[in-house]
């Protein structure tokens, strides 16, 4: 027998770990639905995402979001019929119903699927009107002019920079001057590349490119020159989904060609570097899948984006699962953390190319002024739209934490869990706790306790509280904890206990 040992985790800061294996108590390998808290800790969020919050009709097919003023305006279309290009609008809430903007809808235009052109600047919508033209709405008058400009294959984005708007289509880059009421075809990228976003970056706006023949690219322009680029900048090979800019650098993010990675890439000193590493977590079939699948969008000292992909645990057969992901730090002295921050209780048929069979687009957006900060849409079926929504009477979605996997230091030796703590925040009257494990190569969970005792602080376990049973004999074993009623965990320690010794 060998001398028993310990280990513990107090800090949570130090993220998701991308290799399960560790004889460290430090890191975790999976989480959902979590933030991080001041102390270090991790919280169930309570107010989570909930599915089609919002009273509409699912044939809005709304993709795109902007606030203007105290007024969220989304573009679509009118139903799944006539599918008219629609301005849309709601003003009371955020899980307030959709109603169509006074003269909001152009007739006989089909709406143009994906993402589509929708800026305000100056109490003036622009928007993608469908047909080959860009639309511009009024909002002191409700005056749309459904032909303001003629623009082949319509327009994209929206990114206001310098009191204009910039747009693109394919490789070409556009700008609405809302002064001079001009549209202008201000600059092409490689016939290689295919624009998917525009970030300012001081007197410079990047366009972020992808590519499926050769490596993605970024491009600095000082928005004038019509003949070369300030500088063209390389990404890698992979599935690029946009950029956003996070204390003062620009970050990317890319999906590896195989589909395996996620990385985030900060642009600093004229090249992207590797920040941060995300591989894909395989399901119970063993495939591992991991795409970003929307724009980034930064806030309050995170980036936030919807990725879809395989989860542990998952049972999806050809179908992934879409997240909310999330990347910063709350506060300056803490170190950059990611984390599944929402999971969207929502699959999608997704072929190893990463495509659906049907239009399949997502936005995310952040609002302005309100504790519910993330809306996202997503479309797969046909025109039918799922809207996820923060919602303060939703909690149904635990926080689930799944630690990396121990060994002791060798996983050839046989190891006996003795005991097990757990500490978290006084347990409010809905609050709940539950530890499970798991040894070895099983794959399902084996319960050890759980505690809904209110105002609990603590709770260790020497065996299977509901059975009775002993703690496992192990080589490998890993946790899973799952938080509801806000229970927020600010440690854990196991202890553990040799069985055998090396004969060599």
């Amino acid at each position: 027998m060998g001398k028993i040992k310990e280990s513990k985790k107090t800090n949570f800061w130090s993220g998701m770990c991308n290799d399960p294996r560790s004889t460290l108590a430090g890191g975790f390998y999976y989480s959902e639905n979590l933030e991080v808290g001041k102390n270090k800790s991790l919280k169930q969020i309570a107010n989570n995402q909930a599915e089609n919050a919002c009273s509409y009709d699912v044939n809005n097919y709304i993709t795109k979001v902007i606030q203007v003023g105290t007024t969220i305006y989304g573009l679509g279309q009118d139903d799944n019929t006539n599918n008219d290009t629609t301005l849309w609008k709601k003003t009371s809430s955020l899980d307030g119903a959709w109603e169509i903007a006074t003269n909001g809808t152009i007739a006989t235009t089909t709406f143009p699927a994906g993402d589509a052109l929708l800026a305000s600047v100056n109490g003036i919508i622009f928007l993608d009107g469908g047909n080959n033209y860009v639309a511009k709405y009024v909002i002191a008058t409700n005056a749309m002019t459904a032909t303001w400009k003629a623009l082949t294959g319509g327009m994209k984005g929206g990114t206001i920079w310098q009191g204009n708007i910039y747009g693109w289509n394919g490789q070409k880059i556009y700008k609405i001057d809302p002064v001079a009421d001009t549209l202008t075809d201000m600059k092409t990228v490689s016939t290689e590349q295919t624009i998917v976003d525009l970030v300012p970056y001081g007197n410079l706006l990047m366009p972020v490119c992808t590519s499926t023949v050769t490596n993605s690219k970024a491009y600095l322009w000082d928005g004038v020159n019509t003949t070369t680029w300030v500088d063209i900048l390389d990404i890698g090979y992979g599935t690029v989904s946009g950029g956003a800019i996070l204390e003062g650098q620009i970050i990317v993010a890319i999906g590896s060609a195989n589909r395996k990675t996620l990385k985030l890439k900060s642009y600093g000193g004229g090249v992207f570097r590797n920040l941060f590493t995300y591989n894909a977590r395989p399901d119970q079939s063993g495939t591992a899948y991991v795409l970003p699948a929307s724009k980034l969008k930064a806030s309050s000292g995170y980036i936030y984006f919807i990725i879809t992909g395989t989860k542990p645990d998952g049972t999806y057969a050809g179908l992934y699962e879409y997240s909310v992901a999330r990347f910063g730090r709350e506060e300056p002295v803490n170190p950059l953390t990611f984390s599944i921050y929402k999971t969207l209780d929502f699959t999608s048929v997704r072929g190893l190319d990463g495509q659906t069979a049907n239009n399949d687009f997502t936005i995310l957006e952040n609002i302005v002024g309100s504790d519910k900060p993330v809306m996202a849409f997503i479309n797969s079926t046909g025109y039918a739209t799922t809207e996820f929504i923060g919602s303060s009477t939703y909690a149904g979605q635990a926080g689930v934490i799944e630690t990396v996997i121990y060994d002791g230091g060798d996983a050839s030796i046989e190891k006996h869990l003795n005991g097990v703590g757990v500490s978290y925040t006084a347990l409010g009257a809905t609050g709940k706790v539950v530890m499970k494990y798991k040894k070895n190569e099983e794959t399902g969970w084996t319960e050890i306790f759980t505690d809904t005792t209110a105002d609990a602080l603590s709770h260790q376990a020497t065996n299977l509280e509901a059975s009775g049973k002993v703690l496992p004999i192990f080589k490998e074993i890993s946790f899973r904890f799952l938080l509801t009623g806000e229970a927020e965990l600010t440690a854990y320690k196991m202890k553990w206990e040799p069985l055998s010794q090396k004969n060599y």
